[in-house]
């Protein structure tokens, strides 16, 4: 079955022609969500994943400062 459309706005549906069509809609307003749902998921997971990498990336500024000449305390790392 065409879609509306791929039938041009001038083709009326019949009841039975709705029906699949209604189907149709439902199993992408579906598949949607599902997407939604996953990219929601790996939006979190790569948040997560970005704040632990940015903590690592803190603390080994930390340490390479503390590697650096000693003698120099006015060295500071700002963060949000």
């Amino acid at each position: 079955m065409r879609t509306i459309a791929e039938q041009g706005p001038s083709k009326r549906l019949n009841k039975q022609e709705m029906l699949e069509y209604m189907e149709q809609l439902e199993k992408r307003v579906g598949l949607v969500q599902s997407e939604i749902t996953r990219l929601n998921h790996s939006h979190e997971k790569m948040k997560q994943d970005l704040r632990f990498l940015e903590l690592m990336l803190l603390e080994e500024y930390h340490m390479l400062l503390q590697i650096m000449d000693r003698k120099q305390g006015t060295l500071r790392i700002h963060t949000k």
